[in-house]
């Protein structure tokens, strides 16, 4: 064998060494890689996870859902609908929920109350039993109570925090609380602007135009084809935004955006005797006075005072001061009361015996 011959040889298996080499250095490279087959495992094994398929996607409520809680069926309706008063106060749990503004109407069942007990009412809140009340007084029985929270949030009064019972007057002789006052915390319209769904979690958002303290979200949980609730809270994300234009300036029924306010009212409310007012109730011939508060003060928009049936009353401003206006009843009936300012509307049920 020549020398040349010999050369060729060597070379070729030195070749060959190193291709079978390469390939072994790049099969070792693909460990530490995700391979093809691997992938498919991991995927298969992420999608066979049972805490990945428990795991809820928020969706928007469509148009006829949120018109469901719009509408006299759920909320609103005839009076007194309890479910209107769990937006009567603010609560992050069941159990936190403020029991005097939830009852502070009453629980919207039928309590009954006899001559006696009548005398003891008075003497607890008058020291006279034969005193001349000047206030209803509303009752609200433990049963009653217990029977409106086992309802409505799945608890009894002995699992809350009795948070705003010290507020009413308690006889253990008829085991009632009892709230002496002569205005309401009921809101005859409940609007919400949108909603969302978390499984069985339904939001509901709105601005609230009742206490007009901003925007809140209403949380309820679906239980046995109802509702139980489960928070009412201020709106956080847009309350922490006060750059978003639609977030808005919200009174009475109308909406006004911050970016189109029309005028310098910011704020405005029916009042009597500096309480707020959106429902009451006189007597025919019967006067009351009122008294729009506006915020800023001393804002000098033009302010209108309507009755949108002057068959049941009247309402007639002060001519010297249009934030004033005298209610006067004529007629048995309901009917309601119209405040124009600003750009801004507010409406107060009034009820004439």
């Amino acid at each position: 064998m020549t020398k040349s011959k010999i050369f060729t040889l060597a070379l070729t298996a030195l070749y060959t060494l190193t291709v079978v080499a390469g390939c072994g250095l790049a099969a070792n490279a693909n460990f530490g890689t995700a391979q093809p087959g691997n992938n498919e495992k991991i995927a298969s094994t992420i999608d066979a996870d049972p805490a990945a398929n428990e795991r809820n996607e928020t969706t928007p409520l469509s148009s006829e859902e949120l018109a469901f809680y719009n509408g006299n069926t759920f909320f609103n309706g005839e009076y007194l609908n309890i479910r209107n008063q769990f937006l009567s106060s603010l609560y992050s749990a069941p159990e936190e929920i403020d029991l005097f503004q939830l009852f502070y109407c009453g629980a919207g069942l039928e309590e009954n109350r006899s001559a006696e007990e009548e005398k003891d009412i008075i003497l607890a809140f008058y020291g006279d039993e034969d005193a001349e009340p000047q206030c209803t007084t509303t009752k609200i029985s433990t049963a009653n109570i217990d029977e409106v929270l086992t309802k409505y949030m799945g608890l009894t009064l002995s699992d809350t925090s009795k948070i705003g019972l010290d507020d009413m007057l308690y006889l253990e002789k008829y085991d009632a609380y009892y709230i002496h006052h002569g205005d309401t915390n009921y809101r005859g319209l409940i609007t919400f602007v949108s909603g969302e769904r978390d499984g069985d979690l339904v939001r509901l958002f709105y601005n609230d135009t009742f206490f007009c303290d901003g925007n809140k979200v209403l949380a309820m949980r679906e239980k046995d084809g109802s509702y139980l609730f489960v928070s009412n809270q201020i709106d956080v994300a847009i309350a922490g935004d006060s750059s978003s234009e639609s977030i808005g300036s919200t009174l009475g029924e109308i909406i006004v955006p911050l970016s189109q306010t029309p005028s310098e009212v910011f704020s405005a409310e029916i009042t009597y005797a500096g309480r707020k007012l959106s429902d009451f109730t006189l007597h025919a011939n019967e006067n009351v006075p009122l008294k729009l508060k506006i915020e800023p003060v001393g804002v000098e928009d033009e302010i209108i005072w309507l009755s949108s049936d002057e068959h049941i009353f009247t309402v007639t401003s002060d001519e010297v001061d249009a934030i004033k206006a005298k209610v006067t009843g004529i007629n048995r009936g309901r009917a309601t009361l119209t405040v124009s300012v600003g750009g801004i509307n507010l409406e107060c049920i009034v009820r004439v015996k």
